[in-house]
């Protein structure tokens, strides 16, 4: 009933002999010879994928669900559709329009979530598949508790607005740019696709009837017909959108803080959804300033040092101003430059009153905007730029995150002076992002994942005053005006500050950028270091139950932390060592046990800020089986501790072989190695050593490792189980 090879399709994508992968298709999937048996196909099966009929239905329908483990509100109004079908000119420029239509729409509904008192936290609006034969068409919002009706409101406000009144003109063009730039990327990018990406390319082709042109066509398609489309085309699907018939609305809500019953809710927004044809709306503003991005260009600076780093092909810059430039051009992406940037300190070195402010800066300030632009004027100011850049302020440093095409880098460097030098905290957006953080705080305490996450982190860091769960106690601490003075001291001085990029990037392009933006950035020479606050594990053993929840399941964590020196040879070894465990762990608890669906082990050495081991083991089970599946972790713990077996060190060498090849041709990976080379201050040599030093781990040195950290007087166990009856 259930193997069905005649609705079945192999997608095979990758660099492999194509005669041999064919013939091994054939002979896994080929029917047999004629004449020969097959398994009888049991009664009542066909031949024909099944046909789903979903009724229809002219009135709208309501269901509201109450869940005390929901971790959020939300709401969705779903319109059941015929799917569009078509492989032709026609079906290609109706998706197009499509698209158009739902990118416009979402920025609206963005940009009302972005006013002073927002009626949502969050919203938007997609079509996609359901069942054969139907599509859905959603507009969905996530809210407070006490927000349903408001959000609801709004829903329905926007979907009539784009009915009565239409799109705009400026709305269209800039979602035509911002369309037509993420298809240009893709075209360059087009001889760099992932083997895995087009493998699902082709799979949702089979499956759904999905168009499948390739990049190239894709890319003068939309040169082509995008000129073409019209703001009516656009506006006559738009207004389908106000038609309640096959309609569903979905409330789900948790049961923290309801001042309604399910029934009562429903006739409230059932009432809202009949009046909703009735309402009148005022036709959309595009208001959009076209002012520069940044409006005066610094007075550039020079470039004081250079230096060749011949082992990894890079270049090191110390500019003027004392801020260190690393550069590595690769042709792994034809149209990327990724980069980072960091500065020793963090919020490690800011004191406790304001530590809540700290961790949460970052976050408040790259969600305001930057300069003198708010966050809707700094996107539409963007469209059609492939840019990105975060600040941020971790632990141990502070500094910024990044993407660019080659073509916008000019952009990608503008921003990060308006963040080093204008950030922007929008009380507006600082009052949406702290009541989005009390209502996740509000509804995490009946999250049974949240409840053993908060205790694993308490235990294994000894309750520490900054590693405190989110409550609502922790955010009547955070303080905007404290969280921008922070980032103001953070970012006040970047002389110590490294910035690493990598990509295909123009090196006289990147020379002249770097001394106009980067070394016009603030210094003052604090020479600050990060500051240890001494968040250390128990010693001993602890064991730890933490009650939550009333599905009958259990999450269980097994961590066995500690001081050690920490050493690059020892560091991967003890990752050999965790992998291997690993491997035993899931044919043992998996796989002859049949007592977990998944188990995962992490095992590393820590460098900063202080040198620590730390081997986790994380598994679920069933609430009755804690006991027994501890005691078989035990033993294959034991089994390592005791010699392990060679083929599970070759398995785990070729395991972390392949990946590794794939990784040195990723420009995010190698910002991240010259990232934590750089702050160890190791040789970045380092980085081609990998296979060498992986090749040379023997057996013993697995064992001895794991005699060293996988010791049975020191390991902390918490685990998550129901709620008792």
């Amino acid at each position: 009933r259930w193997y069905r090879p005649e609705l079945m399709s192999v997608v095979a994508v990758g660099d492999f002999d194509v005669e041999q992968i064919e013939a091994k298709v054939k002979q896994h999937f080929a029917p047999p010879p004629e004449g020969e048996a097959t398994q009888e196909r049991a009664a009542g099966t066909t031949t024909n994928r099944p046909i789903h009929v979903v009724p229809e239905h002219d009135a709208p329908r309501i269901n509201v669900f109450t869940d005390p483990e929901s971790p959020a509100t939300q709401l969705i109004l779903v319109r059941k559709l015929a799917p569009e079908t078509g492989q032709d000119l026609s079906a290609f420029r109706r998706n197009a329009v499509e698209a158009l239509a739902f990118m416009m729409i979402n920025a609206r509904l963005f940009e009302r979530g972005q006013t002073e008192d927002p009626p949502y936290l969050s919203a938007g609006a997609q079509r996609g598949a359901f069942v054969n034969p139907v599509d859905l068409v959603q507009f969905y919002a996530w809210t407070e508790q006490d927000g349903i009706e408001d959000g609801f409101a709004a829903l329905l406000e926007e979907m009539q607005r784009a009915s009565q009144h239409g799109f705009t003109e400026t709305e269209l063009a800039r979602e035509k740019t911002n369309l037509l730039s993420s298809v240009e990327k893709a075209y360059k990018e087009r001889d760099q696709r992932k083997s895995g990406d087009l493998a699902q390319v082709y799979t949702d082709h089979f499956l759904n009837g999905t168009l499948t042109v390739g990049a190239e066509a894709e890319w003068e398609l939309y040169q082509e017909l995008l000129p073409q489309i019209t703001l009516a085309e656009v506006d006559k699907l738009a207004d389908s959108w106000a038609q309640t018939d096959n309609s569903v609305l979905l409330i789900l809500r948790p049961e923290e803080g309801i001042v309604t019953t399910d029934e009562e809710l429903a006739s409230v927004v059932q009432a809202q959804l009949e009046a909703a044809g009735t309402l009148q709306v005022e036709p959309y503003i595009d208001a959009f300033d076209d002012v520069p991005l940044l409006a005066n260009i610094p007075m550039a600076g020079s470039i004081a040092e250079e230096e060749a780093i011949e082992s990894i092909d890079a270049q090191k810059w110390v500019l003027s101003n004392g801020i260190t430039v690393i550069a590595k051009q690769t042709d792994f992406r034809n149209d990327e430059v990724v980069f980072t940037a960091f500065s020793p300190g963090g919020h490690s070195l800011v004191e406790d009153v304001d530590h809540v402010s700290a961790v949460y800066a970052d976050n408040l300030i790259s969600g305001s905007g930057v300069g003198p632009h708010d966050n809707v004027a700094l996107d539409k100011l963007l469209a059609g730029k492939q840019v990105a850049v975060t600040p941020r302020i971790w632990e141990l440093f502070e500094g910024f995150t990044g993407n660019a095409s080659p073509e916008d880098l000019e952009t990608m460097f503008q921003l990060i002076t308006l963040y080093a030098t204008e950030p922007r905290l929008d009380p507006s957006f600082y009052s949406r992002y702290e009541t989005s953080l009390r209502t996740t705080a509000e509804t995490r305490s009946e999250q049974p994942d949240a409840a053993f996450s908060d205790a694993y982190y308490d235990v294994l860091s000894q309750n520490h005053f900054r590693e405190r769960p989110l409550t609502l106690e922790l955010l009547d601490e955070l303080s905007m005006e404290r969280a921008l003075a922070v980032y103001n001291d953070r970012f006040a001085d970047l002389s110590d500050a490294t910035f690493i990029f990598v990509g295909a990037f123009d090196w006289e392009q990147l020379r002249s950028l770097a001394t106009i933006y980067l070394a016009s950035l603030p210094t003052a020479d604090r020479a600050e270091q990060w500051r240890d606050t001494d968040i250390d594990p128990p010693t001993g053993l602890v064991d730890h139950v933490v009650r939550s929840g009333i599905e009958p399941r259990s999450i269980s964590a097994v961590v066995f932390a500690g001081d050690a020196e920490w050493d690059r040879q020892e560091s991967l070894t003890l990752r050999v060592a965790g992998e291997m465990l690993q491997i035993r762990l899931r044919e043992t608890l998996r796989e002859d046990l049949g007592g977990t669906y998944f188990v995962n082990v992490n095992a590393e050495l820590q460098s900063l800020p202080d040198h620590e081991y730390q081997i986790s083991i994380f598994y679920g089970s069933d609430p009755d089986r804690t006991d027994e599946l501890l005691n078989a972790v035990i033993e294959e713990i034991e089994w390592l501790r005791e010699g392990g077996e060679q083929e599970y060190l070759d398995t785990v060498k070729e395991l972390l072989r392949t990946p590794r090849q794939e990784q040195l041709r990723e420009n995010g990976f190698w910002v991240n190695q010259i990232r934590a080379i750089s702050q160890r201050g190791e040789e970045f040599a380092e980085i081609n050593r990998f296979e060498e030093r992986l090749d040379t781990i023997t057996l013993d040195q697995v064992v001895a490792a794991a005699q060293r950290y996988l010791t049975s007087d020191r390991y902390i166990r918490v685990v998550l189980l129901p709620e008792e009856a």
